[in-house]
């Protein structure tokens, strides 16, 4: 395939460099200063993962076996659960 009379592309071309240039300037630390999280993003993310392992951990399996279901040590760990939650 042949862009060479596509009269779309040089001015996209256009655009992308336009957008990007000012990025190609940035000195390390105004890069990573752009690329950092604020602590409050942090404290975020880390409340999320604090509830999403509470949930994972104390949900009960999805278990359809029967005989898994009466077993002794899944009851137990059935009510562990329970009283964790």
């Amino acid at each position: 395939m042949d862009y060479a009379v596509d009269p779309v592309l040089p001015l996209l071309t256009s655009k992308i460099q336009e957008k990007t240039s000012a990025f190609k300037s940035l000195s390390a630390e105004e890069e990573a200063s752009l690329l950092s999280l604020t602590d409050k993003q942090k404290s975020i993310i880390g409340n999320n993962d604090k509830s999403s392992k509470t949930t994972f951990l104390t949900t009960v399996p999805n278990v359809h076996s029967p005989s898994l279901k009466t077993n002794d040590k899944f009851k137990r760990y059935v009510d562990t659960l329970k009283k964790m939650a």
